[in-house]
């Protein structure tokens, strides 16, 4: 994006949150630049740029080996109402739909990563058209 334009931004649903139209998300194919250059300080400019081109909606998850490390330390000393955080959230294992036990643990665990007391936006990762009524009556309640 030429430097002369400045960033648009837009409501996010019925969230209140106005975010950039433009995100940074930190999985893909790159990860966040761990499959491609491996430099944590080259992924951490990377989000210092989106942050200096008006960015403020970053997505991560668990699922994104240290995405959410890496995000959390470019972030750190970034006052926290400059930023919106995604993150996902395990709905599953093995044995099925989580325990809402485990679900809280597994968004603990990222929040401890991402150096944050809360995300933004918080998404069941990958949950399967069949489950969903089910996973959601179940966990949704704990995840508010």
């Amino acid at each position: 994006m030429p430097e002369s334009q400045e960033m648009q931004y837009r409501p996010l649903g019925r969230t209140g949150f106005n975010v950039s139209v433009a995100g940074l998300g930190t999985g893909g194919l790159s990860r966040m630049g761990q499959a491609t250059h491996q430099d944590r300080d080259a992924s951490k400019r990377l989000v210092g740029r989106a942050l200096d081109l008006g960015i403020n909606l970053f997505d991560t998850a668990p699922a994104y080996g240290d995405a959410e490390t890496i995000l959390g330390e470019a972030l750190r000393g970034v006052p926290r109402e400059d930023y919106l955080l995604a993150t996902k959230v395990r709905w599953s294992d093995a044995a099925g739909i989580l325990s809402e036990s485990k679900m809280i643990e597994s968004c603990e665990q990222s929040l401890q990563r991402l150096g944050v007391d809360c995300v933004d936006v918080l998404q069941f990762h990958g949950l399967l058209l069949p489950l969903y009524r089910e996973a959601v009556d179940r966990l949704y309640p704990a995840a508010v």
